[in-house]
This record gives structure tokens, sequence and C-alpha cells, in this order.
């Protein structure tokens, strides 16, 4: 399949994509089209029938992907201009299994979601950062004068520079931003966020505590040694067993007793 043909429409760019009527319908039908590198398509809109249609993949794919939205579908002896709404992909993600168009025609005012894309290196990055904040953009205006994307250059921003979507250089007159305020920012330069590393103060660069020493208000004896767990397990211990001794010799005590009787 040869590349599509291309024609620059006010400041759009329409190609021209040879179609095929489908008059199969189902699962089958269209799995089988893409057997044969062919991607089921539909097309609707202006009150008119839905058509169902197939276009080379290579055809498709050449044109979608050099970022155009608007084709001019020749189907046989007719040539329908479609606006693509929607394109479905496999499972994995990594082919196109279906696409959708919509008719219009090239003067009316349609709503399309463009890329912002930016060009040049900011003067600002000395020192500080770039942040690209809206990457896209709703956009509503005559289908002719809608861009494919939004160029913004960026190479003489410095630090404190944005440009919010009212200063945006190539919108045309005859397009509007939608869904967004005037005022929102695309891109800013910011300078760098230094973060202050506090000193220590002169208590806390003092000498550290040590483990075990006395606290403030509490007396301890010069050379004393706090006992060890086991050294306090152990007097227990023996305070349990005279216990026990006294407990034998008053037993004992009651023995004689029960003699000399």
């Amino acid at each position: 399949m040869g590349k599509a043909h291309e024609q620059k429409v006010g400041g759009v760019r329409v190609s021209e994509l040879a179609a095929s009527d489908r008059t199969a319908r189902g699962s089958r039908a269209c799995k089988h089209l893409r057997s044969g590198d062919m991607i089921p398509a539909n097309v609707y809109g202006h009150k008119e029938a839905n058509e169902h249609i197939s276009i080379p993949r290579e055809d498709f794919m050449h044109w979608f992907e050099s970022g155009q939205r608007i084709a001019h579908l020749k189907v046989g002896d007719r040539r329908v201009t479609g606006l693509v709404k929607e394109v479905q992909y496999d499972p994995l993600g990594d082919t196109v299994i279906h696409a959708d168009f919509t008719r219009i025609s090239l003067d009316e005012r349609i709503h399309m979601r463009i890329p912002i894309v930016t060009s040049g290196i900011p003067k600002g990055l000395a020192g500080g950062t770039f942040d690209h904040i809206m990457k896209e953009i709703d956009i509503e205006g005559p289908a002719g004068d809608i861009p494919e994307k939004i160029e913004i250059l960026v190479g003489e921003m410095v630090i404190g520079d944005m440009i919010r979507v009212k200063d945006i250089p190539s919108l045309p007159a005859s397009c509007k931003a939608l869904h967004v305020k005037p005022d929102a920012v695309v891109v800013a330069v910011h300078a760098q966020k230094v973060v202050a590393v506090a000193e220590p103060t002169a208590e806390e660069a003092a000498e550290p505590e040590v483990v075990g020493a006395a606290k403030e208000g509490e007396e301890e004896e010069p050379g004393a040694e706090k006992p060890e767990k086991g050294e306090k397990k152990a007097e227990k211990g023996e305070k349990k067993a005279d216990k026990a001794d006294k407990g034998e010799k008053k037993a004992e005590k009651g023995d004689k007793g029960d003699k000399k009787k």
C-alpha cells in the first residue's frame, strides 16, 4: 500500500484514505478482515445512516501516527470527511483493531483535544527547574482551523517566567480553549528549592549523655554500681530462702514443744 494522499486545509493536514464497504458484520467477519491487514471502522453522524467500512492497516497507521485526526474517506466513488473519535486496541495495547469516525465538514465548529509540545531548552534551567504542567488542551473551532498540536517555544524563558493559556501564541483567533481558565499555567520556570540544614544548638553540640548516668536532680553515691537484673533476682531468691528457713525453725520449735509435753 502506498502513502495516503495528503493536503493542507487551513491549519490542518487532511489525508485521503482509501476504504471499502464492509458488508459482513460480526466478530468473525472483523477477525477475518484483521487477518488480511484491514482495520474495521464505522462512520456515523450528520443524521445519516451508519456506514461500515474497512481501511488498509498500513495506510491507517501512517495517517494516525503522523498526528492527523481528520481524513477524507474514499469509499468507491464517494468521499466522506471524518474526524476519528475512537481507536480501539487489542488487550496488549499494541495493535489497532477498530476505529470510529464522525462525519464533519471542514467549516463547521468541532471540539478536539490536541497535544501541547515544547521546543527549545529554557535559559532558566541554569539554577532553575522547568515545569510542563499542561500536556493537552480541549479546543473548539472550525475543523479546518484547529491545529494538530500547539507548539510553545521555551528557549528564552528564565526563572520566574510562565506561559498561561491566554498567552498561547499559536492558537488561531477562530478557536477557543474549553474547560480551562485563561490564567491556567501551561509551562513555567521556577527557582530551585534549597533545603536549609539547621546547625546544631550549643546544647545539642554538647557531650552526649552517658547511658546509666544519674539524671539531673538525682543523687548517686560515688563508685556505687547499680545491681544487675541477675543480682536482683538472686537477692529475691535469698530472701525467699530466709523466709523458708524461718518457717522451718518455727516448725522445729513446735516439735520441741510437743516433745516436752
